[in-house]
Order: C-alpha cells, then sequence, then structure tokens
C-alpha cells in the first residue's frame, strides 16, 4: 500500500461507520456521474448500419423497425445523424421524425402540443416550442429542455434558447436538468443559462464550451448566441482579464466577417477589439488582428484607436495624424459623425467624440437638421460628464429651440 493510501485508509477506518459509508457512496455517485453515455445495442447498432443496406428493401425494414423501437433509441438515431454515409443520415432524420417526443412525466397540454411534432416541418416546430413556453407555471419548459437537445434542425434550438429566457426565467430549475451534447451549441448555451444564478462557474464553462463549438461550425442562432458572447465578455471585462475578452471579441467579430453595425447607436466587436488594445496593448494577437481587418484599417474608429495606442507608447504625434485623419475620413457617408462619436463616448475618450459631434453642425448648418440636434444633446451630456454645467445647459438649450 502506498503512504497516500496507507493514510486514506487510517483516516477513514478511524471514522465512525456512518461517515465510512458516506464516504464510500459520494464516492460511487461520483464515478456513476463520470460513466459515458450508454452505448446502443447491438440490435440498434445493426439496424443502424442496415440503413445503409444496398437492398432497398432491406433499408425500409431497418427503417421501420427502428421506429417501432420507440423512444429509448433517440440519442443512438441523433448520433446516426452525423454520419459519414448519406443514406444512413437521411434515413435517421426520418426515424427521429416518427419518433414520439413526449415522456409520461408530460401534462396532457405538453403531450397535445407534442404530438407529430417530428412530421411538421421547421417553421411549425417554432411555432410548437412558442405554445409550450408560454404554458402556464413553466410546465412546457421540461419539454423544451428535451427538444432543445434532440431537434435535427439548429433554427429550432436558438429559437428554444431564446423562447425560453424570454418566458422562463421564474422557472430556471425547470430547464436546469438539460443534458447538452458536447456538440450542440445552443443546448449548452440553454444548460449555462439555466444555472446562471445557482452554479455560476458551471454557467461560464457550459458558455466557453458553447463558443468552441460554435467556433467549430458556425449556425443559424438568428443572433442568439450574441446574448453567450455579451455574458462572457462582460465577466472577462468585470475580471479585467482582458486576452480573454479580447478573444471573445474575435469570436463574435468571426461569426459576421465584414459586417459592420448599422446603426449608429450599435456597438461593433472589431471597433471595441481594436479599443482593447488601445488601452492595454497592444495585446497578444495585434498583428492577427490588424491582419484579418487589412481592407478596413482607414476605419475612422480604429484610427482613433491606432492614434491612442500610439501615444500610450510614447509617439503623440502619431496620435496626432490617426485622430486628423479619422476626423477627415468620418464625413464619408458611410462612416457618419455621429457613429464614430458613439464609438468613442462608449470607449469614455470624451474629447475626441466632442470633436466628433461638432464636425456634425460643418457638414450642414441647417438649423433644422435633424442630426444636428442630436449632437447637441449629446455634447450637453458630455459636458455634464465633465462637470461643465454652464456648457451643458447652453448645448441643451440650443437643442431644444431646434
Amino acid at each position: 500500500m502506498t503512504f497516500a493510501g496507507a493514510r486514506l485508509y487510517s483516516c477513514v477506518m478511524g471514522r465512525p461507520l456512518f461517515f465510512t459509508l458516506l464516504l464510500v457512496f459520494c464516492a460511487a455517485a461520483q464515478n456513476t456521474r463520470a460513466q459515458p453515455a450508454t452505448q446502443p445495442s447491438p440490435e440498434v447498432e445493426a439496424l443502424i448500419e442496415q440503413l445503409a443496406d444496398p437492398d432497398f428493401n432491406a433499408r425500409e425494414l431497418a427503417q421501420k423497425s427502428l421506429i417501432r423501437l420507440g423512444r429509448p433509441i433517440r440519442d443512438a438515431m441523433r448520433s446516426a445523424l452525423t454520419s459519414s454515409d448519406p443514406e444512413i443520415r437521411l434515413r435517421a432524420r426520418a426515424v427521429l421524425a416518427e419518433l414520439p417526443w413526449d415522456v409520461p412525466s408530460d401534462t396532457s397540454a405538453v403531450r397535445n402540443r407534442l404530438f407529430g411534432y417530428g412530421s411538421r416541418d421547421s417553421d411549425k416546430r417554432i411555432s410548437v416550442t412558442d405554445q409550450l413556453a408560454a404554458l402556464p407555471d413553466g410546465v412546457g419548459l421540461p419539454a423544451l429542455g428535451r427538444l432543445i437537445v434532440h431537434d435535427p434542425d439548429e433554427r429550432v434550438r436558438w429559437h428554444i434558447f431564446g423562447v425560453c429566457r424570454d418566458h422562463g426565467g421564474d422557472h430556471r430549475d425547470l430547464v436546469a436538468c438539460v443534458d447538452p451534447p458536447p456538440d450542440n451549441a445552443a443546448a449548452l448555451s440553454l444548460a449555462g443559462w439555466a444555472v446562471e444564478q445557482t452554479d455560476y462557474p458551471k454557467a461560464l464553462s457550459l458558455y466557453r464550451r458553447a463558443v468552441k463549438v460554435d467556433a467549430a461550425a458556425r449556425e443559424d442562432d438568428a443572433g442568439h448566441f450574441t446574448y453567450v458572447l455579451d455574458h462572457l465578455y462582460g465577466f472577462y471585462r468585470w475580471k479585467n482579464d482582458v486576452l480573454s475578452a479580447a478573444e471573445i471579441l474575435r469570436a463574435d467579430d468571426a461569426r459576421h466577417p465584414g459586417v459592420r453595425a448599422t446603426k449608429w447607436y450599435e456597438s461593433d466587436k472589431a471597433d471595441d477589439l481594436f479599443a482593447l488594445h488601445a488601452e492595454y496593448g497592444p495585446l497578444r494577437g495585434f498583428r492577427h488582428d490588424l491582419w484579418q481587418h487589412r481592407s478596413e484599417l482607414l476605419r475612422p474608429q480604429f484610427l482613433y484607436a491606432f492614434g491612442r495606442l500610439a501615444n500610450r507608447n510614447g509617439h503623440p504625434t502619431l496620435q496626432t495624424i490617426f485622430n486628423n485623419l479619422a476626423l477627415a475620413l468620418a464625413s464619408e457617408p458611410e462612416y457618419h459623425h455621429h457613429w464614430v462619436a458613439e464609438f468613442l463616448i462608449q470607449q469614455k475618450w470624451y474629447d475626441l467624440a466632442e470633436g466628433e459631434l461638432r464636425a456634425v453642425f460643418a457638414a450642414n448648418d441647417d438649423p433644422k437638421y435633424f442630426p444636428a440636434e442630436i449632437a447637441h444633446l449629446r455634447l450637453a451630456w458630455l459636458a455634464s460628464q465633465k462637470g461643465d454645467d454652464d456648457l451643458a445647459a447652453r448645448e441643451l438649450d440650443t437643442a431644444l429651440e431646434r
């Protein structure tokens, strides 16, 4: 017996029998949780292989036999969706559509809505998920926790993530039992959301796993995955872990390459990434970021970030050059001074933001020009942030006179 084993033996045997049994029970429970998922029976594996049989009748017989096996084979059929054989994938999807989606513990309201679920198209299944989410007291949420694991359409899965967040805020415990497959980003995200308030470290771990899955295979998430990315980014900024925060911004930006914010009040992830470099960097990966965005390096938001980075590294003259170039380019229609000013305000680069806002007046001196009114309101806010109440009042009066 090793020294460590001897110490453990003496510690355990020196305790009351009850405590000894408790330790053994906990260890057994830990081992049980660590066991891999149950493998399909040889019969099921053989039928799945038969789905690709050269004989059409054999394929049909295998498909019908699998359908008759019912609920227990759902996990095996979901795994078959990733088969290298297109015939197996096609027929596995058909089998899944025919399997029952309810479980004995479901209420009649849930069972009624799940009847024929698999045979419906994606839009109708999305409608069913809305109905389940709207059921009183969250009784439909456990069913949604199953559907997000087993539905073959990524659009449906991400919609479930969205409706659970919209309707299930008071009943997170009802979807906390989600057992997400390692390759299902939507299910991982929902499982993380479900335990946010009770086991935050676990939620963060699930969110990180979802990001890795998403990076490997982008999905049509209809914008729902933004919640996960924004949550992780906010957490890393709170922890002052700027390297991890930068990685999240890169992951978010990579999901929509070349697509920039379309509204002046929206944050752009690439802009925020270079702002991080400006405040704390250059961070690891700076050259890679420059190369990734080499066609956009004259974007005013980038130029302001480059200027601030240059000044932090002892090159104030370079900052002046970058700032002047950014101000000139922000007059181009595709940028707009307002958009650039909002980015600068978000970064708390207030002096630079004031310059962009005042450039609005130079662009159009018409007193009825609407953006000028907004610019005066934002200048009033900037003045209040600096403690200049007189200037804030003047800017506010000018805005109200328009």
